[in-house]
């Protein structure tokens, strides 16, 4: 009898694939060279913010996403890419930063900041993290870790140190449209299209004006202005 391929090693048996230890394959999450993933039951965690990271196509229906053994329930919509749901079950793929302790400590809970998922690996996905101002993580029982099957044949030949200043999507998101909504209350701003105009200009003008009302601006190069307007992607903003 042929016995149908696994879609998942929890991390005993995904250990023991490799031929390294447990801690081994935390050490590989925490410096990016194999991805570590999660299996949420079927219950809720809390309310949760789930964020559309730009190319993510869906299988959205009635405020529903299931898809790859995933389940997530969109209760209410913030904006176009920000919604609060209410329950999510399956796999996701955990934030390295939760391994960065574990691999010295003998934790049987690591805390996540953030759980992902990536359907296809070419771009898009979504972002999620418990719903509330303090940015509270997962907390995680290691006992529900694993790899999937197509992570295990892809890891990488060398991780990397993270790095301690990485930005966090939703939050850059969040920053640019701070950032942008500032910049359209300067009443000398306020005809112009940030989504549009080039940004060599809209550097020169947000320099001429503060220099007109004698503000020591700091030297900024258009493409600081790139990324600050969310325009790296060249994505139309939502008037």
């Amino acid at each position: 009898m042929k016995l149908p391929k696994r879609l998942y090693y929890p991390l005993p048996e995904a250990a023991e694939k490799l031929g390294c230890t447990i801690r081994d394959l935390y050490h590989f999450a925490s410096t990016g060279a194999i991805d570590i993933s999660v299996f949420i039951p079927e219950h809720s965690v809390g309310n949760c913010e789930v964020y559309f990271l730009e190319g993510f196509k869906d299988n959205k229906r009635n405020g529903l996403i299931f898809q790859d053994g995933k389940t997530i329930n969109l209760e209410k919509k913030i904006d176009d890419r920000l919604y609060i749901a209410n329950f999510i079950a399956g796999f996701f793929y955990v934030n390295k930063k939760a391994f960065s302790d574990i691999e010295f400590k003998h934790n049987n809970i690591i805390s996540s900041p953030t759980l992902y998922f990536y359907p296809d690996r070419l771009g898009g996905g979504l972002e999620i993290t418990l719903e509330g101002e303090n940015l509270k993580p997962f907390d995680i029982d290691v006992d529900y870790l694993c790899v999937m099957a197509d992570d295990l044949n892809n890891v990488k030949d060398e991780g990397s140190f993270r790095n301690l200043t990485e930005d966090n999507p939703k939050r850059a998101a969040k920053r640019n449209e701070v950032i942008y909504s500032l910049i359209k209350l300067i009443p000398e701003m306020g005809d112009v299209d940030l989504d549009t105009e080039s940004l060599p200009k809209i550097a020169d003008l947000i320099d001429s004006i503060a220099a007109s009302r004698g503000i020591e601006f700091p030297k900024t190069h258009w493409q600081t202005w790139q990324k600050y307007l969310g325009r790296e992607s060249q994505q139309k903003r939502k008037k």
